[in-house]
């Protein structure tokens, strides 16, 4: 698509240039929402191995009281929870509401924080590379939200909380 045809479609352009400063935040999300997906999956899949990590790599003998833990209904619901959490501070960063980014910046440092605490276990090496790629995630993501030209952008967008008019337009009527 040319200039001309970019010129011709009205809002396009204008709406792309606008979000412009939200663009790093949303690739993290996105990463992050793999993530979120592919983690739990492994934690299905690789359930052995990581019981056999939680036990020390001495497995379960048949006089052992202990009982191991299930972890992937654990996994599968704190990374639907993660997810939602995210999703919905993502829908009102958009909305423009100040708040949401710094609560998004420090839901990314808690991951990753939590992250980098997961490689602290022991568990298997799947799990390491998932844990070190999620926590570069967490800090691209709080970075991002506390980037100049996102708090510029949120500048920009401040709308009246009584009304919803930008601050600064004529008030309505």
């Amino acid at each position: 698509m040319g200039q001309q045809d970019q010129q011709d479609q009205p809002g396009r352009q204008g709406r792309q240039g606008a979000e412009a400063p939200l663009r790093w935040i949303r690739v993290v999300l996105a990463g992050l929402g793999v993530c979120g997906l592919v983690v739990p999956a492994l934690a299905v899949l690789l359930e052995d191995q990581l019981v056999a990590a939680w036990a020390g790599g001495a497995g379960l003998g048949a006089d052992d009281t202990r009982v191991p833990p299930t972890f992937a209904p654990v996994a599968v619901v704190m990374s639907g929870v993660l997810l939602g959490h995210l999703l919905m501070l993502w829908l009102l960063v958009r909305a423009a509401q100040p708040w949401a980014r710094h609560a998004l910046a420090l839901t990314g440092a808690l991951v990753a924080l939590g992250a980098l605490a997961l490689l602290l276990t022991g568990p298997p090496l799947v799990f390491v590379l998932a844990g070190m790629v999620v926590a570069g995630l967490g800090v691209g993501l709080a970075a991002a939200c506390e980037h100049p030209d996102v708090a510029a952008w949120f500048r920009a967008h401040r709308v009246d909380d009584v009304d919803g008019t930008p601050i600064g337009a004529p008030p309505l009527g």
